[in-house]
């Protein structure tokens, strides 16, 4: 059986089902009420990472921070983070800090790609992007690649992971992606990227 990376060096997109244990999931799920939700932003590509942020139509959903998310939930982060690297091949502090967003019915993200602007920043570029699902909503919130036309469903303690990069180091715009609107129920993903150069301490 093909390893994740394997598959990523293969296909460009990988998917691991039962990654983020149910317990993981509610535990977060829970937390989540708690934290502190703003509209989603979009960042405006000039190529470096002083992108302006700004609210647009084409994203509709709700996003917190890591730095409003719980003690409980970064407990079960950094365990989750040590899997991932193990996964990946990588580190930890190549990991950006996680994003939490919630699409509620009719909640979407038009398609646009996850690299492209990093390129000069001491971390270099977003080299994989990483979607973990905490809930199953009941219709929709799927993720398309169109280049591919390859749908993805929104499945709880699925993780989702794709590369950003050609060979070149340069962003693959074939890796353009829309989060497909929320029909019924809610979906609730934390997302990362990981960088080709360490971030974090």
């Amino acid at each position: 059986m093909a390893t994740v990376l394997e598959v990523l060096e293969e296909e460009g997109i990988a998917v691991v089902d039962n990654f983020i244990t149910p317990l993981e999931c509610n535990l977060m799920l829970e937390e989540l009420e708690f934290t502190h939700w703003q509209d989603s932003v979009v960042v405006k590509y000039i190529g470096n990472e002083n992108s302006p942020a700004y609210l647009s139509n084409m994203r509709k959903s709700q996003t917190s921070g890591q730095i409003w998310f719980s003690d409980e939930i970064n407990a079960i982060l950094t365990l989750i983070e040590e899997r991932l690297a193990c996964l990946l091949s990588t580190t930890r502090n190549h990991f950006e800090e996680w994003q939490a967003t919630r699409y509620n019915r009719n909640d979407r993200f038009d398609y646009h790609v996850d690299g492209g602007n990093w390129e000069r920043t001491a971390a270099g570029e977003r080299k994989r992007s990483i979607i973990m699902y905490l809930d199953t909503p009941v219709h929709g919130g799927e993720t398309h690649f169109r280049a591919f036309d390859r749908t993805i469903e929104a499945k709880a303690g699925r993780v989702l992971i794709w590369n950003n990069l050609l060979p070149t180091g340069k962003c693959n715009f074939a890796m353009i992606h829309a989060g497909l609107p929320v029909e019924e129920g809610t979906k609730t993903i934390l997302v990362s990227w990981e960088r080709e150069r360490r971030l974090r301490p």
